[in-house]
């Protein structure tokens, strides 16, 4: 599942068309109504430096919200600042998550930024953390439409270069820091269910950012170890039964949402291999390797067709007798008669 099946109406589409025309407009707030997208504000005034204490001002505590507001020299383009607290409800924050594309797509994915502002607090609803974070997305931000369809043409020849690449790329060292391996060798010896692992984006350096005891599937989510705009890989000990029997395989899983930034998708896929090798030499036998992009993805029902998949049933085939002297056979399934 990758969509929350939440909607742009025809409303709001009508609106938003007339408000990229309007160049009074600083910013529209947005949130979600049952299945739709609806406007809760539309504010006046200069895209400057003071817009973002305006639009701060806007973020409230346990309410996820977007702001769409104006971006560039020209300001041709429009900015989703997408806003989860970390206090809102656990559903509101997987619904919000998981609706970003929906949103851009129904009011017209050509008039956004390719890259989105993810935060959590408003305090990063600012200019300077805004022009920190933007130093990671290089220049796709003003990139126009033509530039960006050109831009993914040759990520997609990249992709396809990699994937004939990929058992080379499996090579490829990948530096580990010291707490990874100590953390890796915990789960090994049943002193922790899970680790969770993640990739410095300057060094590169693989590191630890987490590691729990007796976790299930649904709370690794609850519990705040996947963000909602970074990949992460989890090394788990799934315990659970099947077949009245107690299995604890362990699990490897690449979690890459749909807000990680196209270098860091890069990264984490290209190195996904490395990882899961790392883990298998402290000692770990992964049984089964998983890939989601949301939080409602991890469930049991859905892990355990993962590893239990139903063999399709064949049919069996008869093959027809040969008729006897006087005797019946079976032709295509009629019993056949020698006629005298």
């Amino acid at each position: 599942m990758h969509r929350s099946g939440i909607k742009v109406d025809d409303d709001l589409k009508k609106e938003f068309a007339g408000i990229t025309q309007d160049p009074k407009v600083l910013y529209v707030e947005i949130g979600i109504n049952g299945e739709n997208f609806k406007k809760r504000a539309l504010v006046n005034g200069a895209v400057d430096s003071k817009s973002w204490g305006v639009m701060q001002q806007a973020l409230k505590s346990q309410t996820p919200t977007y702001l769409v507001t104006r971006v560039g020299a020209t300001g041709n383009k429009w900015l989703l600042i997408f806003y989860v607290p970390e206090d809102s409800i656990v559903r509101e924050k997987m619904v919000y998550a998981s609706s970003v594309s929906a949103l851009k797509e129904g009011l017209g994915s050509n008039l956004f930024s390719q890259s989105d502002y993810s935060i959590s607090s408003p305090k990063e609803c600012t200019l300077d953390a805004f022009t920190l974070a933007m130093r990671t997305f290089s220049k796709e931000e003003i990139m126009t439409t033509s530039e960006n369809a050109k831009q993914e043409a040759k990520d997609l020849s990249s992709k396809e270069a990699s994937e004939a690449k990929q058992q080379a790329m499996a090579d490829i060292p990948l530096s580990v820091a010291d707490d990874t391996m100590k953390e890796l060798h915990k789960l090994k010896d049943g002193k922790v269910d899970l680790v969770v692992l993640a990739i410095d984006a300057k060094t590169e350096l693989l590191h630890h950012k987490a590691s729990v005891q007796k976790i299930t599937l649904e709370d690794i989510a609850k519990n705040n170890h996947l963000p909602n705009n970074e990949p992460r890989y989890l090394v788990y000990r799934y315990a659970h039964s099947f077949e009245d029997k107690n299995q604890t395989p362990i699990v490897f899983f690449y979690y890459c949402p749909d807000l990680a930034t196209p270098r860091n998708k890069m990264t984490y896929s290209s190195m996904k291999q490395n990882v899961s090798k790392i883990a298998e030499k402290c000692g770990i036998d992964i049984t089964k390797t998983v890939e989601f992009t949301e939080f409602g993805d991890l469930t049991a029902s859905s892990i355990q067709q993962e590893l239990y998949p139903k063999s399709s049933e064949k049919k069996a085939f008869t093959k027809p007798r040969k008729p006897g002297k006087g005797a019946g056979g079976l032709v295509g399934g009629a019993k056949f008669t020698s006629g005298k």
